[in-house]
């Protein structure tokens, strides 16, 4: 009678290396400037009154969910490495910018506040700009 064995990978056991953080700032970088994105369509529609409330409500929620979640998912990544570090370092706070950015437009929005949507808008560009050139970079 032969024996059997088999070999059960759980990815949580796997030792971390660089590639795990590489991934988790691409990753990150590529919701959070969607979701940049998104947030910045739906206050310049804001401004341009081609929107409504419930809509505008529901997407900047949504864009704050994701951004949200991919500071989370950079941050939860054991970091190996000088090159981890830096890559996470870079992207941390942009990526906590996307955040702070959609919150501010979705208080500004819902505010009937023009100038603060105004700068929010300003603010998303300038983070989906530089978050798409941490994901370029980290790819």
């Amino acid at each position: 009678m032969g024996v059997l064995s088999a070999a059960v990978v759980v990815p949580g056991l796997l030792p971390a290396d660089e590639g795990d953080i590489r991934d988790a700032v691409v990753s990150g970088a590529q919701d959070a400037g969607a979701a940049a994105q998104s947030a910045r369509l739906v206050a310049q529609a804001q401004l341009d009154g081609r929107v409504t409330g419930p809509y505008r409500s529901a997407v900047l929620d949504d864009a704050r969910e994701r951004a949200s979640e991919a500071v989370r998912v950079v941050l939860d990544c054991e970091v190996v490495g000088a090159e981890g570090v830096r890559l996470r370092d870079r992207a941390v706070p942009l990526l906590t910018e996307a955040v702070g950015a959609i919150t501010d437009a979705a208080r500004a929005a819902g505010d009937g506040d023009r100038g603060g949507l105004a700068d929010a808008v300003g603010r998303l560009v300038r983070v989906s700009r530089g978050l798409g050139e941490v994901g370029a970079e980290a790819a």
